[in-house]
């Protein structure tokens, strides 16, 4: 599998909102996450979100432009694929937590 389509490893960080994000370059290498940076656009530790998502968002703060997907990445992105992939870390796990308390 190319490292360009294998599935990454999300970890829970200490603090809230905090993940621990593979590199798809480097396995051994871990971004930090932050869901709750920059008014819920999310900040990542990455090269990518640190040139091109950062950017962007500074253009316009209020926002929030997904990463697209891996053959096609969205140029006006504010949001890395760390950071897609922490934010569906975090849906699926609260939408778990959801539905085993209700009686659907």
């Amino acid at each position: 599998m190319s490292k360009e389509s294998r599935t990454v490893k999300v970890k829970e960080a200490a603090d809230l909102c905090c993940y621990k994000v593979e590199s798809w370059g480097q396995q051994s290498m871990e971004h930090t996450v932050n869901l709750l940076s920059l008014h819920g656009n999310g900040a990542c530790t990455c090269t990518d979100f640190g040139v091109r998502c950062m950017a962007n968002h500074k253009l316009n703060p209020a926002r929030i432009v997904e990463y697209g997907m891996t053959e096609k990445k969205n140029p006006d992105r504010t949001r890395c694929r760390h950071l897609a992939a922490a934010v569906r870390y975090f849906a699926n796990k609260t939408l778990k937590a959801m539905s085993d308390q209700t009686d659907l």
